[in-house]
């Protein structure tokens, strides 16, 4: 499970590093990847770095539930971060010459905050 969280630390910070330093990166249906990124990088410090040493060292049962609690409320958010990069290819695959549109960019960009 270490070398796991470390290695999903490490690609997701490469991604967030070149989505900030590379400026063709900054498109709009980019920025649902960076949210997956994101979410994964959480996921990977506070899902599995918080329920991993409660589960080890055995503490007690209120720690126990706030650590299920959290990992399972970041997972499911993890999860969520899939449903943009889901609907940007579906747009993309269902109505490719109409991809570009304004209005595709404002409801991808609205799904995102919402599931922040």
């Amino acid at each position: 499970a270490v070398v796991s969280t470390q290695s999903t630390g490490v690609v997701n910070s490469v991604v967030i590093g070149s989505f900030v330093r590379t400026r063709k990166y900054r498109k709009n249906y980019h920025l649902a990847y960076l949210n997956l990124a994101v979410s994964d990088l959480v996921l990977a410090i506070f899902g599995f770095s918080v329920r991993g040493p409660v589960i080890v060292m055995g503490t007690s049962r209120t720690m126990c539930q706030v650590s299920v609690l959290m990992s399972t409320a970041i997972t499911i958010w993890n999860l969520l971060a899939v449903v943009p990069i889901s609907y940007d290819r579906l747009i993309a695959t269902v109505k490719p010459l109409r991809y570009n549109e304004r209005s595709h960019t404002i409801r991808l960009r609205m799904m995102i905050g919402t599931f922040w």
